[in-house]
């Protein structure tokens, strides 16, 4: 796996946090309960989004790998006839 697959989102997940901060401070003092369950929010999506794509990545991997070893058993056959 690519290490921008990990990083990019991350940084991403990051930056929107402090934005969000940002805008409850702005708001006019510290934030309230129900923004830092957007927080957890936002952080469990992005948690859950990498496990998946990680996941999808390594089925599509062995279904790669598995066509490649029919391809190579069908091409071994014909060429010993």
């Amino acid at each position: 796996m690519r290490p921008a697959v990990v990083v990019y989102p991350l940084i991403g997940f990051f930056l929107i946090a402090i934005v969000l901060w940002q805008f409850a401070v702005a708001a006019g003092g510290p934030a309230h309960w129900w923004i830092y369950g957007i927080y957890l929010a936002i952080v469990f999506c992005g948690v859950m989004f990498m496990q998946t794509r990680m996941a999808d990545e390594k089925e599509e991997q062995k279904l790669i790998e598995a066509e490649g070893e029919e391809f190579l058993r069908k091409y071994k056959e014909r060429r010993q006839q």
